[in-house]
């Protein structure tokens, strides 16, 4: 599976796409933002021996996920 550059903005015929429930592009789009939703899902929790220790809460991840799926359908379709 091959990840998205980061710096590259999403074409907009994939947004168009994605907007009208193209499931592809909807997983291209959330495959271009995981490393940032995954980074801001993350928290750090000290161990058994003091060690910080930086977990993902799965729970917000797919939160975040779905929020941004929702979202995404409402988007008006783009010229």
């Amino acid at each position: 599976m091959r990840k998205e550059p980061l710096r590259t903005n999403i074409p907009l015929d994939i947004i168009n796409a994605a907007v009208a429930g193209d499931e592809d592009a909807t997983v291209r789009i959330l495959r271009r933002y995981d490393a940032k939703i995954t980074a801001g899902c993350m928290y750090e929790v000290v161990d058994e021996n003091g060690r910080h220790v930086r977990r993902l809460d799965e729970d917000m991840k797919s939160y975040v996920q779905i929020t941004l799926i929702r979202a995404i359908r409402k988007w008006r379709k783009m010229i």
